[in-house]
């Protein structure tokens, strides 16, 4: 009989999974209430398939997280920059709060998880 090797995941690996999940149901539910712009819930379903992976310490979920954090953080900037820097309008004020509150959620996840899942010892657990 062959003896299986078990990955341990580690305790950032875990609270990662749990802080993608309730970023997805978070998110999702703030969707249903009446934002209109349903292409936000992409990022939050992408994050959602890559936790149930990264719980199982598969590879592709670690790419996966790491490719819409990516792309949401970039997002962000694009959304958030100009509004920030060239507007001077005051009508504007109401257009900066509504981007800020739906782009802060991935900007706050999203760097977390570029740094840590392309750390080495992070890399390992999911190669094994």
């Amino acid at each position: 009989m062959e003896k299986r090797t078990e990955n341990k995941r580690s305790v950032g690996v875990t609270v990662f999974c749990i802080l993608m999940v309730l970023f997805s149901l978070y998110f999702l539910a703030y969707i249903s209430q009446g934002l209109e712009n349903w292409f936000w819930g992409i990022p939050s379903v992408a994050y959602f398939l890559s936790a149930y992976g990264i719980f199982q310490l598969k590879k592709w979920a670690r790419i996966l997280a790491l490719y819409f954090s990516i792309f949401a953080v970039i997002l962000c900037i694009y959304f958030v920059f100009p509004l920030y820097c060239f507007s001077q309008s005051p009508d504007v004020e109401a257009a900066r709060a509504i981007v800020l509150i739906v782009t802060a959620p991935f900007f706050m996840i999203g760097i977390p998880i570029i740094f840590f899942f392309t750390r080495p010892k992070v890399k390992e657990q999911f190669n094994k």
